[in-house]
């Protein structure tokens, strides 16, 4: 199956969600980039302040020109905070970690669990912040 994709942008939460399904070529990556890009815009939160949800569940495994699109893709841009990627497959799991190659990364087999780790507050956001309050 060709690969697409859905990136909808959650200004409130400054969350990206996308979804990507089956095998990807180069000019369905270029634009799933440039999608992705104007996604970010979108939120109008200050760079590299905001969070990714990304379900791979549907996605087969890449070739390695597919691959390496991505990682060009992903490298051109404002790069997220977090990035939660729901996946069944370990093997999937395996190729996205090493498209995003990235500390702040986790995989999940549901997505309320991968939300619940994405809006948790981390120390460094936590400076000014009253306990008991969000």
């Amino acid at each position: 199956m060709r690969g697409k994709f859905t990136i909808e942008a959650e200004p409130a939460r400054n969350l990206i969600r996308m979804i990507l399904t089956g095998f990807f070529d180069i000019e369905t990556i270029e634009a799933f980039g440039v999608t992705l890009y104007a996604a970010v815009a979108r939120l109008g939160c200050a760079p590299n302040q905001h969070i990714v949800l990304c379900d791979i569940s549907g996605c087969s495994l890449q070739s390695q020109a597919a691959v390496a699109a991505f990682q060009k893709v992903l490298s051109e841009g404002n790069r997220s905070r977090r990035v939660a990627v729901v996946s069944g497959s370990s093997l999937a799991w395996m190729q996205a970690r090493r498209i995003l190659d990235r500390d702040e990364l986790a995989c999940f087999e549901m997505e309320p669990e991968a939300m619940q780790w994405l809006l948790a507050v981390t120390p460094d956001q936590a400076v000014g912040i009253v306990p008991g309050r969000t």
